[in-house]
């Protein structure tokens, strides 16, 4: 099962080119490239956000057997299955999954290289893997603690794996991209759009290569069969003696599905992902036609603007050709964004959702990129024919250009992500410090998961009744009487921000004080953190009983 295929084709000619060795040494700057930024993100501690928590404790119940807990989210997942090898390993847990992330980050640049070098060509392909090791957000979540990048790793090697597979037509590449694609959509559900390159790649094979036809259709059929026989196989041997077969996360699926026939979304809590929302959770949702306007240029922009630019160029630039390479990309990029608009109806979405679809467009902005270095290396030979070397120095300096803005908005990026976790973490490691542990924390956070996490606490959340107004908030409080109670100054609250209002203004009332901002972490001083003043019973119950007589006045 073997035909030749060239470079930068899926035609029937087209045959496979080595790498020379000035290749590697610039493959390996570009890894290099791509590895720094994500390990200096990642030293001295680990970059862990609310959803980490998430994996860390399906990861415990897998290593526990509590196979229920294990699959009850996410189903047959990878990810919790390489924290806990990380750990029996001997590896601090989150230290080695910070690391795992940013390797397997890093590493993308690999099948992004290869995958590129042969849809175009090498200058194309070290470009693509320049733009990936700079973007914004590509590097900024690179070493989270999430599935992301280990998902994008996955994703980027089927395509590569299948781009060979269809062009060379060997069945060991075609069952190494079914390998991959099961790795793939077993780690983020968002992998399951590589579909669209598998049917379109193999389309235009099929179209081109009237000899190899049938081979590409089995190999195809023996790629997409390798999921399937992987969920078959683990469900007969390591899950023999589960009651329930797994088949993976289909809660997208149920979402998509309601959502067509109009059902009225279940609400999630940001706080706790998969689970029964928390009464009082506000969860931000977006109607349909609102969230297909805002899917695209919410993506334009974790895309960036001089990316989206690179993008229209190059798109300009295959308008005639290649469209067997690319299109199957634009796809994903598109059918990613639809997917998130309907993702938003029903719930919150993080930038990071964006990603794979960013990623899809990489070899795109690389193509442009070169057309437009081509452009203005050309303008300047023209303006100034005597300066031998002034066009590839403009070249260089457009590539420079296009680098350093890259970094400097990725170094915004990934300040803000920094302050955004860094104050919950600092916030956390306060409160276990200063407070009696196991502490009771009430928050107007909406997701408090990173905040009890370092605080060792446990946290209260508002029910109906005390939202009614800022006096019964304060009853509420009063009652239950935590050690903590924090105000935040964030978009997503738990309660209106007048209930927070009411708090701040009158918390002397049932016996709190406030802790001065200056003996607070740095980060958290623009938080407002009220402590448990130890007020007289005597002094809170009155002040309830006056609240509820006022109330039952007002009632009247």
């Amino acid at each position: 099962m073997h035909a030749s295929s060239p470079s930068g084709t899926l035609s029937p000619t087209s045959r496979s080119v080595a790498l020379p060795r000035a290749g590697a040494a610039v493959l390996t700057a570009l890894v290099l490239a791509a590895f720094l930024p994500r390990a200096w993100l990642c030293w001295p501690e680990p970059v862990l956000c609310c959803d980490s928590l998430t994996y860390l404790r399906l990861s415990n119940a897998l290593e526990q057997g509590d196979l229920e807990q294990a699959f009850a989210y996410l189903s047959l997942n990878v990810y919790p299955v390489i924290l806990l090898a990380i750990r029996r390993l001997g590896f601090d847990t989150l230290l080695g999954a910070a690391w795992w992330s940013v390797m397997v980050s890093t590493l993308t640049v690999l099948p992004l290289w290869g995958l590129t070098r042969r849809m175009f060509d090498q200058r194309t392909a070290a470009l693509a893997c320049l733009l990936y090791a700079v973007h914004p957000s590509l590097c900024a979540y690179g070493p989270h603690v999430t599935r992301d990048p280990t998902c994008w790793f996955f994703c980027v090697l089927f395509l590569y794996l299948f781009w060979r597979a269809v062009a060379e037509v060997r069945a060991w590449l075609f069952v190494a991209a079914g390998a991959a694609l099961t790795l793939a959509v077993h780690t983020r559900s968002e992998a399951w759009l590589m579909a669209i390159p598998l049917a379109g790649w193999a389309a235009w094979r099929w179209r081109v290569d009237a000899p190899n036809r049938w081979r590409v259709a089995a190999g195809t059929a023996l790629c997409a069969a390798v999921v399937p026989a992987s969920i078959l196989l683990v469900n007969v041997t390591l899950l023999r003696g589960y009651p329930h077969w797994e088949l993976g996360c289909t809660r997208h699926v149920k979402e998509m599905g309601d959502w067509s026939r109009g059902v009225a979304p279940e609400r999630v809590a940001s706080g706790a992902p998969g689970a029964a929302p928390a009464p009082g959770v506000r969860v931000l949702r977006f109607s349909t036609p609102v969230a297909f306007r805002k899917a695209p240029v919410w993506f334009v922009k974790i895309l960036t603007y001089p990316y989206t630019a690179l993008v229209v160029v190059g798109l300009w630039t295959l308008r005639r050709r290649l469209w067997q390479a690319w299109l199957p990309l634009t796809l994903v990029a598109a059918a990613m964004v639809s997917a998130i608009a309907v993702r938003m109806t029903v719930t919150g979405i993080d930038p990071r959702y964006y990603l794979t679809g960013v990623l899809a467009l990489i070899p795109l902005a690389a193509v442009g990129l070169c057309r437009a270095t081509q452009w203005l290396a050309y303008r300047v030979a023209r303006r100034w024919p005597a300066r031998a070397r002034l066009p590839s120095a403009a070249a260089v300096g457009l590539v420079v250009a296009v680098v350093a803005a890259g970094g400097a908005e990725g170094w915004a990026t990934m300040h803000r992500m920094s302050q955004f976790f860094g104050k919950r973490a600092a916030l956390g490691q306060w409160i276990a410090d200063h407070v009696q542990s196991p502490a009771d924390i009430v928050s107007d956070c909406a997701d408090n998961r990173l905040v009890l996490y370092y605080s060792g606490g446990q946290d209260h959340r508002i029910d109906a009744e005390a939202r009614q107004s800022g006096s019964a908030t304060l009853v509420w409080i009063g009652e239950i009487r935590p050690d903590v109670v924090v105000l935040w100054r964030e978009p997503d609250r738990a309660w209106p921000a007048e209930l927070s209002r009411a708090v701040l203004e009158r918390h002397r009332e049932i016996g709190y004080r406030r802790v001065p901002p200056a003996q607070l972490p740095p980060l958290c001083q623009d938080l407002v953190v009220l402590l448990d003043d130890g007020a007289p019973a005597e002094e809170t119950e009155r002040f309830r009983h006056a609240e509820r007589s006022e109330a039952s006045r007002l009632a009247r």
